[in-house]
């Protein structure tokens, strides 16, 4: 015999959006949302030296924590450009990541192709 019960109800703020497949990739709200209330947490304290917050914070309050400090972090980064002091709305910031470009040759010995792929 199977039981299934209905989900619990979330919280407001809890997650945005139905599913991963509805949040917009590029926001980094929509990164985060795969990781724990706890790893979210200790990532305030690890990586922002912020006290712990009280445990009857639900997911939603530690969420826009963190997303307001990135915010604010991103801010101090833009201030030291004159060319862009516009203020970013913590729940709409995009994440801001190095891009590396490498350029590779094209390997026309087949043997060699075949050997570098029986070594992986």
């Amino acid at each position: 015999m199977t039981i299934n019960l209905p989900p619990k109800p979330r919280q407001a703020g809890y997650f945005v959006g139905e599913s991963p497949a509805v949040r917009d990739p590029t926001l980094l709200r929509s990164q985060l949302e795969c990781w724990s209330t706890t790893k979210l947490r200790r990532r305030l304290v690890s990586d922002f030296g912020q006290e712990p917050l009280p445990e009857n914070c639900g997911r939603g309050v530690v969420m826009d924590q963190l997303l307001t400090l990135y915010a604010k972090e991103s801010n101090n980064h833009d201030d030291t450009n004159d060319d862009h002091n516009e203020r970013r709305n913590p729940q709409r910031q995009r994440g801001m990541r190095k891009m590396i470009r490498n350029y590779g040759i094209l390997i026309k010995d087949t043997a060699l192709l075949d050997r570098l792929l029986v070594a992986l």
